[in-house]
């Protein structure tokens, strides 16, 4: 649930879609792996 919410959080203060996602894959990323979710454009 922490992650949608920080992940819209970011959204919302209009930072980059690849900005948010290298900042939830470190803050959650040693919860387990990723999903096999493509990176965003410009990654």
């Amino acid at each position: 649930m922490n992650v949608a919410l920080d992940a819209s959080k970011m959204l919302d203060e209009g930072r980059p879609l690849a900005e948010v996602r290298a900042e939830i894959e470190g803050r959650y990323g040693h919860f387990g792996p990723a999903t096999d979710t493509p990176l965003p454009p410009g990654s």
